[in-house]
């Protein structure tokens, strides 16, 4: 399929290219929600049998594992979009040709890789106090939209030293804008247990449901949370041996199938329009035994494309 060119006009339309970036994003949380939505409720479903039981092989052997393929399929289309409306940003920039979106943003660093990559030295812009603001709603359950600043790990200018390892410096640093200090690893609320080779976890079911009180009750009281993820096997460098990065949970909302999602802001990249929660790509769903995941790449490419499932939650004081 070929759009029709526009005469006098070459490159991209970034404001449209972020449109369809979303739309893909959304789409793509939505083939996940359905999978999660079907998968709990044939748990739950009294059907014996043979019937009951050939179904559930269906199910498990090809109709999840095709919905899992079209999610991370459109995951990594949007991902592409996402990389080509940033070499556009950054041409029109140069010439100064265009207006470009988010102009005000934190440029000149690269994505976190999942290993090593280099850092930013230009300052994110200070957070206003007038704007950090409280609850949408101050109803338990209802929405919540807090203001938190975004802080990429990777710039300098926000009280911590950058660097492909500050992501919980980055995310304490955005919650102490909202009045928040985050207390020690020994005050965790663990919630894998273990993890697979993939970085998909093994949750505590009872301190999944924990984690997520805790999260409901701080973001009702107007405070973010920061929480540690997964998003790949075999990684000791934290104290549970499974987290692998950090990021701040910001807010909570309802999608258009009635499941409840966590807004986050993740610094592994320089980019706000990437990194912060006005991307749509940074929720959180509810998903089996209620781990809180976000999809994406698995296991592979930039960090913030990746599929990640919180590990663990860390208490504010």
């Amino acid at each position: 399929m070929t759009a029709p060119a526009r005469p006098g006009f070459l490159g991209s339309d970034v404001e449209a290219q972020q449109r369809f970036d979303s739309c893909l994003t959304t789409a793509a949380q939505s083939f996940t929600s359905v999978r999660t939505r079907i998968s709990k409720q044939l748990a739950g479903l009294e059907w014996y049998g043979t019937d009951g039981t050939s179904f559930r092989q269906l199910w498990e052997s090809s109709c999840a594992p095709a919905l899992q393929r079209i999610s991370e399929a459109m995951t990594t289309a949007a991902g592409a979009v996402s990389r080509q409306r940033e070499q556009q940003e950054k041409a029109s920039r140069a010439s100064g040709d265009i207006v470009v979106l988010g102009a005000s943003s934190p440029v000149g660093a690269a994505d976190a890789p999942a290993s090593a990559g280099g850092g930013g030295t230009a300052a994110a812009p200070p957070a206003d106090p007038a704007t950090l603001a409280t609850p949408a709603s101050s109803t338990t359950g209802g929405p919540v939209a807090l203001q938190v600043p975004f802080y990429s790990q990777l710039v300098a200018g926000n009280g911590f030293t950058p660097g492909n390892t500050a992501c919980f410096k980055a995310s304490k640093a955005m919650a102490a804008q909202l009045g928040a200090e985050v207390l020690g690893p020994d005050q965790r609320i663990q919630v894998a247990a273990g993890e697979h080779s993939d970085g998909s976890v093994r949750p505590d079911a009872a301190q999944a449901a924990a984690g997520r009180s805790y999260l409901d009750q701080q973001l009702d009281s107007g405070r973010p949370v920061v929480v540690g993820v997964s998003h790949k096997g075999a990684y000791n460098g934290n104290v549970d041996g499974i987290t692998d990065h950090f990021v701040i949970v910001t807010g909570r909302g309802t999608d258009v199938d009635g499941g409840t999602y966590y807004t986050f802001n993740d610094p592994a990249t320089s980019h706000a329009s990437k990194g912060s929660d006005a991307n749509v790509a940074n929720r959180f769903q509810v998903g089996e035994n209620g781990v809180l995941v976000s999809t994406g790449a698995t296991a592979r490419g930039s960090v913030v494309d990746r599929h990640i499932e919180v590990s663990m939650v860390r208490r504010n004081r």
